[in-house]
Order: C-alpha cells, then sequence, then structure tokens
C-alpha cells in the first residue's frame, strides 16, 4: 500500500553512526596509504653496513647515492602512527560501545509513531508504561518500530514532501499567471474601456465602476491615468 523507501529517502535519515565511521574510514584510509609509501621505499632504499665505520648507511637504487641519516617512510613505525592507532581504537571502541547500548535499548523500548498529532512515544517493555517525553540520549537510539508504525511514519513523510512540492507548484502557476497578467493587461483594460464606454453612466459618480470611471477619463483626454486606476481600483 505505502511501498518501500527508495535509496534517495533512505539517505535523508541522520544516522548517529555516520561521524565515527568516516573518522574510522579516514584513519584506515592514511594508514593503508604510509604502508604503500613504506613498500615502496624499501624498494628504492638499501640498508648497508660499512666495516670501516661499523655503522649502516643508505643506499638509494635509483640515483645510485648514499646517506647516513635514515630516509623518511623506511622505519616501520613512527610516533604519529602509534597516535593513529590509538585514535583508531578509541574510535572502534567507542563506535562498538554505542552498538552494544543500542541493542539494549532496543531490548527494553519499542517505538511507536501517532499520525493523529505527528509524534512518538516509547513503551517500557519491562514496566510495561508509554511515555511521550523521554531523554535525548534515547532519542538518538533511533529505537526500532512496528512495522505497522514504521510504514505509517514513511507515509506521512511522503504526504509532507508532497504536499511541500505542490506548495512550490503553487507559487510557480501563481508567478506565470501574474506574469502572463501583466503581460495582456493593457488589452484587457482596453477591452473593458471599451465597452463601458457605450454604456449609459448614473449620474451619481460615486456609483460609477472602474471602466465607467476610465471611459471618463478618455473622454477627458487623460488616458494615461487609466493603469493607475486599475491597479488601484
Amino acid at each position: 500500500m505505502f511501498g518501500r523507501r527508495t535509496k534517495r529517502e533512505a539517505k535523508k535519515e541522520v544516522d548517529p553512526r555516520t561521524p565515527a565511521v568516516i573518522r574510522i574510514q579516514c584513519a584506515i584510509r592514511v594508514a593503508l596509504a604510509k604502508t604503500r609509501i613504506k613498500t615502496q621505499a624499501k624498494r628504492v632504499w638499501q640498508r648497508v653496513y660499512d666495516p670501516k665505520y661499523k655503522r649502516y648507511f643508505w643506499f638509494n637504487k635509483l640515483t645510485k647515492k648514499s646517506r647516513w641519516d635514515q630516509p623518511r617512510f623506511t622505519q616501520l613505525y613512527y610516533e604519529e602512527d602509534r597516535k593513529a592507532a590509538i585514535e583508531i581504537e578509541r574510535v572502534v571502541r567507542g563506535f562498538i560501545g554505542r552498538m552494544r547500548v543500542r541493542k539494549v535499548a532496543n531490548t527494553k523500548y519499542t517505538r511507536f509513531y501517532d499520525g493523529s498529532v505527528n509524534k512518538f512515544y516509547w513503551l517500557d517493555k519491562s514496566t510495561g508504561k508509554t511515555t511521550w517525553n523521554v531523554s535525548q540520549w534515547l532519542l538518538k537510539q533511533q529505537i526500532e518500530m512496528p512495522t505497522e508504525d514504521r510504514m505509517l511514519y514513511e507515509s506521512y513523510q511522503k504526504i509532507k514532501e508532497l504536499e511541500a512540492k505542490l506548495r512550490e507548484k503553487d507559487q510557480e502557476i501563481k508567478e506565470v499567471r501574474k506574469k502572463r497578467f501583466e503581460e495582456l493587461e493593457p488589452e484587457v483594460i482596453r477591452d473593458k474601456v471599451q465597452d463601458a464606454r457605450h454604456l449609459q453612466r448614473p449620474k451619481n459618480m460615486d456609483e460609477w465602476t472602474v471602466e465607467e470611471l476610465s471611459a471618463w477619463f478618455i473622454e477627458m483626454k487623460m488616458e494615461e491615468y487609466i493603469p493607475f486606476l486599475f491597479r488601484n481600483r
């Protein structure tokens, strides 16, 4: 009856996990990029032992040049790598923790939708009580709804979206009509005044219509004021 959500509609929903997911993806991409760079560096640089000085030096296979100091990206780990690993662990643990908490919250609560007031209410399964007001934390958990309530809510959202489109379309129609009327206004006024010139006007000027007054303005050689009369009634 109501149909399933499209991918576009699904993307509109705000997922509180998104910031954490993005941070994890960025950290992993940086780590993978560094791994590729280190692999390439190891192919270019060769660590060689000098028995005369009893120390190692680095030989560049491409340029055929040597150096005593260790080139960048030939080390296995850097301080920044350790910090990045700690950050990834922290984000992953936080993400897993939130998923566990959300699972517990979904076990304890059920969310319902009341279309008559366009609001959600929650059922505490342990007490059997319902409430309209819950904490901000519980609001962010996106507690699951029964299929009927979910379909009702999605239908309400779809109706709101269609209503917004209808309002936009009505505004477009009004603008087109206004523009068209402005284009036709001189012709319309001329036809109305032309018809009024053949009518017998009342003696009392307070009873005259705008068309009759405009016809009188023509007789008084004051045609330039006729558009002003119609605009201001």
